[in-house]
């Protein structure tokens, strides 16, 4: 889910974009932190037109993501916004493929996933509105 608050720690933090992204990189969550930063770039150019500074400082760390990269289906953002299930299948592909870590986990975490008390709660989780 992305809030409000996290659009304005994107903002305000934009002075740490190359840190970041190598620290993703290391991480294996350069997808999720690019997901991030795309969004933030599209909210910004939504409420603020592409005649700004925030578009200036975000231009360098996107350069390698695909700006025609769907997020979300609607350009209402509202906030919070949940990532759509195909984002969210994306990146935990792109995590399980680049993570030896992430895919060593993999059969205890299906094992776990099996329960119908975990189906239930991520059900639960899945339809909230809120956060």
């Amino acid at each position: 889910m992305y809030t409000a608050s996290d659009y304005y720690t994107f903002a305000l933090s934009s002075q740490h974009y190359q840190e970041a992204l190598k620290l993703a990189e290391r991480a294996h969550t350069k997808f999720a932190l690019e997901t991030a930063l795309k969004l933030t770039h599209d909210i910004t150019i939504h409420a603020f037109g592409s005649d700004n500074s925030l578009i200036e400082r975000l231009k360098n760390p996107l350069q390698t993501v695909d700006m025609n990269r769907r997020i979300q289906t609607s350009k209402s953002f509202d906030l919070p916004m949940k990532y759509s299930p195909h984002t969210l299948l994306r990146g935990l592909s792109r995590e399980l493929l680049e993570d030896p870590v992430s895919r060593n986990s993999l059969p205890t975490a299906l094992k776990s996933t099996l329960q119908p008390k975990f189906i239930n709660r991520l059900l639960e989780h899945i339809t909230r509105k809120g956060y």
